[in-house]
């Protein structure tokens, strides 16, 4: 009974907010004609510097999966912001890597991404944004298809 009473409560609460981060992320990053989720794939692409990394590797460090990575790829690739290459060992796997376009848009949105970022969550210490972190990542790791 408990339970329910949370997801009453504050489930929508919750999902409300992290709709209007969302928005509000979007709208900074419309002058870069990039969307949210493709500036997060740049950002974990950028964490594997040149060697790249495997579709299947970076589906995993999303914060939602994406079915469609492939594509999204494509069209990163298509507006020069990533190269792809096969992977020398095994030629099945191809690895994706940042172009200097692609990091010079990353290192141009920071500040914006930032802004969006302490808009939303300036209210909350360090301590509070690493727990959130860290609590939204099990509640991602308990839905469907992770």
């Amino acid at each position: 009974m408990r339970w329910n009473r949370f997801l009453l409560l504050w489930l929508p609460a919750a999902l409300l907010v992290l709709g209007l981060g969302a928005e509000l992320l979007a709208r900074a990053l419309e002058p870069f004609n990039v969307t949210a989720a493709q500036y997060e794939l740049l950002q974990v692409i950028a964490h594997y510097g040149q060697s790249g990394a495997g579709c299947s590797e970076l589906g995993t460090h999303l914060a939602a999966p994406s079915p469609d990575l492939t594509r999204m790829l494509d069209r990163l690739d298509i507006a020069g912001l990533v190269a792809r290459h096969r992977d020398t060992n095994d030629r099945r796997v191809v690895h994706a890597a940042l172009t200097e376009k692609g990091e010079g848009l990353l290192r141009a949105a920071a500040p914006v991404v930032t802004k969006a970022e302490r808009i939303v969550f300036g209210g909350l210490a360090d301590r509070e944004r690493a727990q959130l972190a860290m609590l939204l990542q099990g509640v991602r790791q308990n839905c469907p298809g992770n």
